[in-house]
């Protein structure tokens, strides 16, 4: 692709810009000589040859104009040489080979006409040439982001499908979890749980009312393990909320409105953004009755062994 760029800035129709200028060139002061030898020769055959001098000096201007000062000034050092030869030869208006003073004006006005009218065109040639290069790098950029944006919005596209299967495994994970899960916002308002949080709190969808979360723990009592009640925005949830701190397995005693009391799990982390700012945070929690409940049994079953030992 870059290949193709850098061709088409140093080719013009096909070739090379350095080999046409040198070909323009060579063609330029050909056009020269043969004008001259056109003049010479019909000089020669006594054919009268109109306005030879305009005619010759009229081909070095154009042909300094369309090949540039390199050839313009090739071209007037034989334009110049030839006026000395008419001279020689008394060929010519006195203007230019009235002497020496006129052969050396004629020979500086040919290099002054194809310096200026060249050197014009080189500078001309030269700006071409930057703006067809900065074309071309243009191209090659716009190539190079149309690449990059193909690419990216290709590995976009399979990074979303990747997404939507990981976020797909993940909510059934959560939908068919044995634990309860509740997701909070910052505003500690419930923005999504699972059907085991609704089975643990005894209702088939959260009431609306039950949203917020300090309504929500205003119908239940929470205890510690050691019995000590747990006031309402002084829990796990608010020091992952504010502090952002991590509560693992911790255990805790639950008071149903309906008077039951379940011994619970619970592991809370805060919910993170990729600049580390605290969105909202996960409940898990884990029903543990039964484990609570062997435990005692097993307890008391160790207490009476031990009495019965005494």
């Amino acid at each position: 692709m870059r290949g193709a760029g850098l061709k088409r800035a140093t080719e013009t129709g096909g070739q090379p810009i350095e080999l046409r200028e040198i070909r323009v060139e060579a063609g330029a002061i050909g056009l020269v000589v043969a004008t001259l030898a056109y003049v010479e020769l019909f000089r020669r055959a006594g054919i009268i040859v109109p306005v030879p001098f305009l005619t010759i000096y009229g081909v070095m201007a154009i042909m300094a104009a369309v090949a540039g000062m390199r050839a313009g000034l090739i071209g007037a050092l034989f334009v110049s040489a030839y006026i000395a030869y008419a001279a020689s030869e008394n060929f010519g208006p006195p203007t230019l080979i009235g002497g020496i003073p006129q052969i050396l004006s004629a020979a500086v006005l040919s290099l002054v006409i194809t310096y200026f009218l060249g050197q014009n065109r080189d500078r001309l040639l030269r700006t071409m040439v930057a703006l067809r290069r900065r074309e071309t790098e243009l191209e090659f950029a716009r190539d190079e982001l149309e690449s990059t944006v193909r690419h990216r919005t290709s590995r976009l596209d399979k990074l979303s499908g990747e997404l939507v299967d990981t976020r797909h495994h993940l909510e059934n994970a959560v939908r068919y979890s044995p634990a309860a899960v509740f997701v909070v916002q910052s505003d500690r308002t419930v923005k999504s749980e699972n059907p085991a949080a609704l089975q643990l709190l005894g209702v088939d969808e959260l009431p609306d009312e039950w949203r917020s979360v300090d309504v929500l723990l205003s119908h239940f009592k929470l205890f510690a393990p050691d019995g000590s009640p747990i006031p309402v925005g002084h829990g796990f949830l608010t020091e992952a909320l504010e502090n952002g701190r991590n509560t693992v397995n911790v255990e805790c005693r639950v008071e149903m409105p309906d008077g039951r009391s379940r011994w619970l799990r619970a592991t809370c982390t805060p919910i993170r953004t990729a600049g580390l700012k605290i969105t909202g945070a996960t409940v898990i929690l884990h029903d543990i009755q039964a484990e609570i409940v062997l435990r005692e049994n097993g307890l008391d079953a160790v207490s009476t062994e031990n009495k019965t030992n005494v």
